[in-house]
């Protein structure tokens, strides 16, 4: 809502967003197809900030002016919504949480858990990503295992992809 053309930094693609209720500031870069609207928005703008909604600048008066757009589209939307759905669509294409967590300026990752159950795949990949047997264990040694031992061996087999 308070973003100014000067927290647009197009040299580095990416916005500086200042404090507000998490107290510290921090950067969040663009997609290309935002860089672009803001190019182009920039060019006509009358005002120093980026959001245009009316000469009272508070979240009720963006929150109406909102509103009034979805609305006018027949879509039935709120404001906030746009933060879950960003946060959801980052965790549902595979970024992990921690890095959404920065993105959405969380203090702490128990904050953006909530959208953990929107990647229940994240799950399978990370186990498909074992070592596979044969492979070579990253910083481990190749040890000998169930040396003389049949059930030692029996499990071995059963779970070999974890213990060889």
């Amino acid at each position: 809502m308070n973003l100014r053309w000067e927290d647009v930094d197009f040299n580095n693609n990416q916005l500086y967003i200042s404090p507000n209720k998490t107290e510290y500031y921090r950067y969040v870069p663009m997609t290309e197809s935002l860089r672009n609207a803001l190019q182009r928005a920039k060019i006509g703008a009358e005002s120093d900030f980026v959001i245009q909604f009316g000469r009272v600048r508070n979240i009720d008066s963006l929150t109406a002016c909102y509103h009034k757009i979805t609305k006018a589209m027949g879509v039935d939307s709120f404001l906030h919504k746009l933060r879950h759905t960003f946060a959801s669509q980052l965790v549902q294409n595979g970024v992990e949480l921690y890095t959404v967590c920065q993105l959405l300026g969380h203090r702490t990752i128990q904050m953006t858990e909530i959208y953990a159950h929107l990647a229940p795949a994240n799950l399978h990949k990370a186990v498909f990503n074992l070592p596979k047997r044969g492979m070579q264990l990253v910083g481990m040694e190749e040890k000998t295992v169930c040396e003389g031992n049949k059930a030692c061996k029996q499990i071995g087999v059963d779970f070999g992809d974890l213990i060889w």
